[in-house]
């Protein structure tokens, strides 16, 4: 089975211990490394083949009501 590694990267630096799994493929390799992310970003490798970068998606932003708006 092939084995995967996800790195953080943080502040445009690549964080130095990577996430270590086995995956029978990308495709099921990618939500694995989905539920690893813990920072805003992370790389995805596959021996030193570079799979895909996973971003963290935005948190919704939260609208803000007047006081009026709530009578």
């Amino acid at each position: 089975m092939p084995k995967y590694r996800a790195y953080a990267v943080q502040k445009g630096r690549r964080v130095d211990v990577p996430a270590l799994f086995e995956a029978v493929s990308d495709d099921a390799a990618i939500p694995q490394a989905k539920q690893l992310l813990d920072g805003p970003y992370i790389q995805l490798w596959q021996d030193d083949r570079f799979v895909m970068g996973l971003r963290k998606p935005p948190k919704p932003a939260v609208a803000r009501l007047s006081a009026d708006a709530l009578q």
